[in-house]
């Protein structure tokens, strides 16, 4: 999970050089060890290599779409890392279906710095108060 030294691991893909280039703008000089991909493919390289914290996706990508890239994370079993949407549409449906497939939280493109950089700063939180709370044992389960 998030690194020792406090750097959160985040992947940012998207098949836009300029979608990149604004995500790399916006955490320069943060403490956030940061990693592209252009496709999903290359994604879910990355994801099973870096274990990224957050997952920043574009929706829209040729070879696999950001809902299939998010149920590909999510059928990992990697239910701890923060997966975000983004999109163009920022339709209430369509919002809807990045949920269902497993994304925690949606941003409408064009990115803009500051939302950004608020959705980093609550998956954080959320991600520190899961460690902080213990895991519930399902009734009939020994510890260990």
């Amino acid at each position: 999970m998030i690194e020792q030294d406090g750097e959160l691991r985040i992947l940012v893909v998207d098949d836009s050089v300029i979608s990149r280039k604004l995500a790399e703008l916006a955490f320069f000089g943060r403490p956030y060890k940061v990693s592209f991909a252009s496709d999903g493919r290359q994604a879910l390289d990355l994801v099973a290599t870096r274990r990224p914290d957050i997952v920043i996706t574009d929706w829209m990508m040729p070879d696999m779409s950001g809902i299939e890239l998010c149920k590909a994370i999510r059928s990992q079993l990697l239910r701890d890392t923060y997966i975000v949407m983004l999109s163009s549409n920022s339709t209430e449906q369509h919002k809807a279906e990045g949920m269902a497939a497993g994304a925690d939280s949606y941003l409408t493109k064009p990115l803009q710095t500051h939302e950004l950089l608020g959705e980093i700063h609550k998956a954080r939180g959320l991600m520190e108060a899961r460690r902080r709370t213990p895991t519930k044992l399902p009734s009939g389960t020994p510890k260990a």
